[in-house]
């Protein structure tokens, strides 16, 4: 996770002791990773933190033109974007704060692990003919799309 949103153990430690006034606790280990501890309270807070990220993330995505309509999996495990073909002339912050917001959501959920796996399955489909034009599991592998990538699955989809 740390990986995915640019952040190392450090900062993210910082952050989190700012965000909580000290209430969240935290260990940056040897490989770089972060534990957090955290009360019943701190759970609450960050859950709540990020289904408001999330929701601002979907609500955002969805008020430009660009984009038809945003689905978001029970589980967090996957986003599917049903767009038109400008949305790839644009990189889009909001898609990313949803697929961080989902990832952190999983790791919050009360049947994972708590190891801080976490995968988000990525689809932008074609508006006008359903076309998948792009599928990548975050963050193991990279959503890469652009508009002559998305007219060339268009065309091979029709």
């Amino acid at each position: 996770y740390l990986a995915f949103t640019g952040n190392t153990a450090d900062e993210a430690a910082l952050d989190y002791a700012d965000y909580s006034d000290g209430g969240i606790g935290t260990s940056v280990l040897d490989d770089g990773s972060l534990e957090l501890y955290v009360t019943d309270h701190w759970y609450g807070q960050l859950r709540a933190m990020w289904e408001d990220e999330l929701d601002k993330s979907l609500d955002s995505l969805g008020a430009g033109d660009d984009v038809a309509s945003v689905e978001v999996a029970e589980g967090h495990e996957a986003v599917t974007v049903t767009a038109r073909p400008s949305f790839a002339d644009h990189a889009d912050a909001d898609l990313y704060r949803l697929v961080a917001a989902c990832g952190f959501l999983q790791i919050l959920d009360p049947e994972s692990d708590w190891q801080g796996d976490w995968a988000v399955e990525v689809a932008l489909v074609d508006a006008e003919t359903g076309a998948e034009v792009a599928r990548a599991a975050l963050p193991v592998e990279e959503l890469s799309y652009s508009r002559e990538s998305w007219d060339e699955a268009v065309s091979a989809g029709a």
